[in-house]
This record gives structure tokens, C-alpha cells and sequence, in this order.
């Protein structure tokens, strides 16, 4: 800031003083910047030795849960109750140290201002004297029904075997009982349980478990990987599935590749996520990007709880997220609607195989049928491009006994492999009849009543069907839903337009009005009959090819040309578009018989 040599000293002075403290306000500013920039670091190295020191508390606290759990299901099975209270009192501690370990380490909830959660002494059981089954089987939730219900139905089974081993069960499992249950069933059952009214509790467990989800079941063709650099939580893990899943178990990431790449490959893969050198992050990345590994559902399984790990594995193709120590009915829970959905999935990719296998084979007999020794006639040239594998449009060609030359180009409601199969009658009938003799009316009354009553009331055929009398120079035409017909000139100039005039095949049941066009031509000339994709085809803009680009492209050719200037001037409109609609194109040459010896001509 620079001072007027003209101003009085006292204000020189005070501008001197302002300039001062604005350079001193700057260099606060800096220094400022610089310690939060400092803090910021400081708060990141923070929050990773959280996250580290969390994980290295949790892993073995796990453990000690897991295999206190397993423990008492062991001894409630075998009838050794001695060990019970002592297992309980180790479950019970490490719950409560995991529950602190939580509330000191967790950087989401410290950071977000939440205050640690207290743990609750347990409630009292309220006084169950007078409560009907009716009103107790509707506190349970829906989700509680289908997670907890394997234990509900163990529980009910020692019931109703041996009272005194069924009491120590839901000891045992009183934790599972509790988190899954809502407060009221809970308390209910246990004073239930704790008054030795174990009738009355066997008939709350029958109703319970009759009225949630089917049980779990249990389908050794199922296998999961589970993946944990900690051979402890590999059996801890295994252990708990065992006679519900086959496993297989990978200590690193290379096994883990290497077995879900491996056949049998597994349905469903628990990955922990730090495991030293790669971690699960990876792993999964790698799972992902290789096509024979990505449709394996991979949960992650680990003792971080940080919201930005959860996102961070969904983002990475993760279907689930389940934190340490896990609770064993909503993992079995969790795992078999995974599966349930990945079946779901290979049943659905299967038909997908099968239904294109079938298409294939459709296209092929289309294809057979499309090569039809009458389409070879020497008059006759054609193009169809189909919008799927399978087209919707139908040419066809034939002479009967008198030389004359039939065609027909048929457009059948919708798409693909359904359109397709509506041709097929129409196609069979065209054939036949004109080895027949029959006229064009006769021809095209047999196919509308063939598709009225085979085809579905929703599938119609559009088509146009003529003869060509090359003696006596006459065309006549039937047209029942295909755009105008042509007849040009050899300088491709439009002579003569045939427009629909009836219905299309399969509409109208009585007083089918199979009028006909006839035409009798004075020079050479061709038939031009195209669907209505040819004139919907789009642009890039998307813009319709239209009536008035066809008759430009037949105008600028001569007259054997103007087929190849009609399909070259298409390909240009589209570009590297595919038409939305099956596109198809016959044109008939009408000339005296002996004029035309050429070659067969036929694109496809």
C-alpha cells in the first residue's frame, strides 16, 4: 500500500498503521493455513491408527466370542453343563469389551458427534399371566422370523425332547435370541422358559415357526470360500456352516484367486478385507474384472465398521457387508438369500442360452425357407436386414403351370423369434397354392382365415401378394397393410402406385375383402415392394428415410441398377445405425419371358 506524499502526517500516519496490520493479517492468514493443513495431516494419521488399532483389538476379540459360542452349542448338544456358566460369563465379557472397544475406536460415530452407546442391563419379564399365543405370535418382525427361525426350530425340538436340555439351549444362545427376537416375544419366551410353563412355550415356538419363512435348507451342492489370512477365523468360520455348506478356505489372496477360479467354483465367497500384502479390496477388484469369477457374490467379512469401507466395497461389486463377530442366524439369513439370488441369476443366464440356441435355430429354417427355389427366379431380386437375429419380414417367389410369376412380401406384428413363427403358415400356403393354380384372391382368403385360426387376436400379418402375367403385360395386386407398391418406368419414374386397400391378414373374420389392383403395363418396367422399415429407417438425427428419398434413389439409376441405388442410398441415410424395425425389399422384373435369362440374383 503506497502513501500520498500530499496528505497531512497524521493521515500518512494512520495509512502507514492499516498497511501494517493488513501485512500482519496476511501473514496470520498463512500461518493459519499452514497449521490447519498440519492438523488436517495430524487428523488423517489419527484416524488410520484408529482404523489399525481397531482391527488389531477386534480380530482376536472375535475369535474368543466365535469360539465361546461354539463352545456352549457343543455342550448343550452333548449334555455337559458343567462348563455353561463359566462359557456364558467369557461370551458375556467379551461382548461387553468389543461393545467399548467400539464406542473408544469407532472414527464414523467420534467424528460425527454421536455419544458412545451405553450398555443395557437386562430388562425384566413382564408378568405373562392372562396373555393369549394369539396376542404373543405377532410380536415377532418379518425379518426377525426368517433369521432366527433355525434356532427357533432347534429350540422347539429339545422341547419337545428334553425339557432341562432345551432351557440350557436358549441359555446358550440367549445373545442370538435376544438381538433377533423383539423385546416383548423375547421376555415373553424366557418367563415362559424361566416358569417351566414349557408346554405353553413349545406351543409359542409351533405357531412362531409355522407362520414365518420356509426354513432354512440345507443343500450341500452349495459351497462358499471363505477368505481370512487368521487360520483361527478360517475354522471358526467353518465350523458354523458346517452341515449347511460345503467350504473351502483360502489363507491369502492368491489361493483365493486361484480356488474361485477352480472348478467346482464357489456360489459365494466371505472375504476378509485386511489381509497383508493384497488386501480383500483387491481381491474383490480382481474377482470383478475376470469373466470367469464376476458373478460370484462376494460378502465382505471383517472387523472394520467405518461407513467408508462398506462404500468402498459396494462400489467394488460387494453384495453384502457383514461385520465381526457376526451374528450367526442373520449370516445364515444374509448367505441364503445371496445364493437364492445368484441361482436366481444362473437359471435366468441359462434361459437366456437356451432361448438364443433356439433363435439360432429359427433363423437357420427361416433362412432355409428364404432360399426357396422360387426366389432364384431370374425376375425376381430381394434384400431383408433384420432388427434381431431372427426377422419379422417374409419374401417369398413362385410360378405356377402357366409361367406366371407370383411374389409376396409379408410383415408380421412385432419383433424377433413371435413374428417369425406367424410367417410360417403364410408361407406354406403361398407355396402351395401357386403350385395349385390358384388366383391371388383364393390365395390370399386361405392364409386370413389360417392366421384368425391359429395365430394369437393380437398377431396380424401385413403383406402384398401378386401375380405377374408377363404375356399379356398385367400385374394384379392385393395389398393388405404394406406401404404403396410401385411400378416404375425403366427410368425408374413412378407409372402406377398400388396403396393398402384391405386389412391386413388375421383382422377381419367375415367378408374378408380380398379386392385386388390390376394393372396392365405399356413399357418395361419393375415391381417395387418394400415394408414399412424401409421408410422408418432413421438417421442419426432421426429423420425417416420417407416415400420421396425411395422414389429419388429410383430415379437416378437405370433400370437394372435402380435395386442396388435403392438399397446403397438406405445405407448412406443410416450410417452406422442398425434400422429399429426389420427392413425388406423385393423388386419383380416385368418383361416379356423370353427378354429376361440373366442370373439369379439375391442379397442378403
Amino acid at each position: 500500500m503506497s502513501v500520498s506524499p500530499n496528505l497531512p502526517a497524521a493521515d500518512t500516519d494512520l495509512l502507514q498503521v492499516i498497511a501494517d496490520l493488513q501485512a500482519k493479517i496476511a501473514l496470520n492468514e498463512r500461518i493459519i493455513d499452514e497449521l490447519k493443513a498440519s492438523a488436517d495431516a495430524a487428523c488423517r494419521a489419527k484416524n488410520e491408527l484408529f482404523a489399525n488399532k481397531s482391527h488389531e483389538l477386534r480380530t482376536p476379540l472375535n475369535t474368543i466370542i466365535g469360539y465361546s459360542e461354539m463352545l456352549q452349542e457343543e455342550h448343550c448338544d452333548s449334555g455337559e453343563k458343567c462348563l455353561l456358566p463359566d462359557l456364558r460369563k467369557i461370551h458375556t465379557a467379551g461382548r461387553q469389551l468389543l461393545a467399548l472397544i467400539d464406542d473408544v475406536l469407532d472414527i464414523s460415530r467420534v467424528e460425527a458427534g454421536q455419544p458412545a452407546k451405553e450398555i443395557a442391563a437386562p430388562a425384566e419379564a413382564p408378568d405373562a399371566s392372562g396373555e393369549t399365543l394369539e396376542t404373543v405370535e405377532h410380536t415377532l418382525t418379518a425379518i426377525s422370523k426368517t433369521a432366527v427361525k433355525p434356532v427357533l426350530t432347534r429350540l422347539a425340538a429339545y422341547l419337545a425332547e428334553d425339557d432341562g436340555k432345551a432351557a440350557d439351549y436358549f441359555e446358550a444362545q440367549r445373545d442370538y435370541f435376544e438381538s433377533a427376537l423383539t423385546a416383548d416375544y423375547f421376555t415373553r419366551l424366557d418367563k415362559l422358559l424361566y416358569d417351566f410353563k414349557f408346554h405353553e412355550a413349545l406351543s409359542l415356538l409351533e405357531i412362531s415357526v409355522s407362520e414365518s419363512a420356509a426354513p432354512f435348507e440345507l443343500n450341500e451342492k452349495h459351497t462358499i470360500l471363505i477368505v481370512d489370512d487368521i487360520q483361527e477365523n478360517l475354522v471358526q468360520m467353518s465350523t458354523l456352516l458346517k452341515g449347511r455348506y460345503k467350504t473351502k478356505t483360502a489363507l491369502n489372496a492368491a489361493d483365493a484367486l486361484r480356488i474361485a477360479a477352480s472348478d467346482p467354483m464357489p456360489d459365494l465367497i466371505l472375504l476378509d478385507i485386511i489381509m497383508p500384502g493384497t488386501d480383500g479390496y483387491e481381491v474383490c477388484r480382481r474377482l470383478k474384472a475376470d469373466e470367469t469369477t464376476c458373478d460370484i457374490p462376494v460378502i465382505f467379512l471383517t472387523a472394520k465398521n467405518e461407513i467408508e469401507d462398506e462404500r468402498r466395497g459396494f462400489e467394488l461389486g460387494a453384495v453384502d457387508y457383514l461385520t465381526k463377530p457376526v451374528s450367526l442366524p442373520i449370516a445364515l439369513a444374509r448367505l441364503k438369500t445371496h445364493i437364492q439370488i445368484k441361482a436366481a441369476r444362473d437359471h435366468l443366464k441359462e434361459k437366456a442360452r437356451r432361448q438364443t440356441e433356439e433363435n439360432h435355430l429359427v433363423a437357420h429354417l427361416m433362412e432355409q425357407m428364404m432360399h426357396s427355389p422360387g426366389l432364384r427366379d431370374d425376375h425376381v431380386r430381394y434384400w431383408i436386414t433384420p432388427s434381431e437375429l431372427v426377422s419379422g419380414d417374409l419374401v417369398a417367389a413362385a410360378r405356377n403351370n402357366h409361367d406366371q410369376l407370383f411374389v409376396m412380401l409379408a410383415d408380421s406384428t412385432g419383433h424377433g423369434l413371435p413374428a417369425a413363427l406367424n410367417l410360417l403358415p403364410v408361407n406354406r400356403i403361398f407355396y402351395r397354392m401357386v403350385e395349385k393354380g390358384f388366383p391371388v384372391q383364393a390365395i390370399v382368403d386361405e392364409m386370413n382365415r389360417t392366421i384368425i385360426r391359429q395365430s394369437p387376436p393380437d398377431r396380424f400379418v401385413a403383406a402384398v401378394v401378386a401375380s405377374i402375367d408377363t404375356a399379356n403385360r398385367v400385374i394384379e395386386l392385393w395389398n393388405g397393410g404394406i406401404p404403396a407398391a410401385l411400378f416404375c418406368d425403366r427410368a425408374g419414374a413412378v407409372q402406377r402406385l398400388f396403396p393398402p386397400t384391405s386389412f391386413p391378414l388375421g383382422i377381419v373374420v367375415d367378408g374378408f375383402p380380398a379386392c385386388t389392383q390390376i394393372y396392365q403395363w405399356e413399357g418395361d418396367g419393375q415391381l417395387i415392394v418394400f415394408s414399412d422399415g424401409l421408410l422408418e429407417a432413421e438417421d442419426a438425427q432421426g429423420i425417416p428415410f420417407g416415400f420421396e428419398r425411395t422414389a429419388a434413389a429410383l430415379q437416378v439409376a437405370p433400370d437394372e441398377e435402380c435395386f442396388d441405388s435403392l438399397v446403397g442410398h438406405l445405407h448412406r441415410h443410416l450410417g452406422d445405425r442398425n434400422a429399429h424395425d426389420d427392413v425388406s425389399l423385393l423388386v419383380a422384373r416385368c418383361l416379356p419371358a423370353a427378354e429376361a435369362q440373366g442370373i439369379p440374383h439375391a442379397i442378403r
